[in-house]
């Protein structure tokens, strides 16, 4: 996503709801048209900044048990059991979770996939 976007994206949020503090499903409506130009490197950089949130020591990593409680209280819409079974199954068995190994799988094992469905379209 270029800086140009970025700020276009920042000034609608700014006019729109004069503060720096949003929820998701409330600015949803304004990101969608520039989800698609969101590379798996950005979606990869917000997914650790939001992480790093809930590990305030910066050690790469959060409980598990730690991150159950938080993803299960915090938001509209909290994480539940599935969620967690999911997230936990890409994982090693460890009680951290390194929450880099996760992004690294979740953003760019599947860009991999998506490239073969592209060169398929293609042919």
């Amino acid at each position: 996503m270029t800086k140009n976007t970025i700020d276009k994206i920042q000034k609608i949020l700014e006019e729109t709801y004069h503060t720096d503090e949003y929820f998701l499903d409330e600015i949803e409506f304004i990101l969608a048209p520039y989800w698609e130009e969101l590379t798996d490197e950005d979606i990869a950089r917000l997914l650790i900044e939001s992480f790093e949130i809930f590990d305030t020591e910066k050690q790469g990593f959060i409980l598990k048990t730690d991150l159950i409680e938080y993803l299960t209280k915090l938001g509209e819409m909290p994480l539940n059991k599935k969620d967690f079974q999911i997230m936990f199954s890409m994982m090693n068995h460890s009680k951290q979770f390194d929450y880099h190994q996760f992004i690294r799988k979740l953003c760019f094992s599947t860009s991999k996939k998506r490239k073969k469905k592209v060169k398929r379209t293609i042919k």
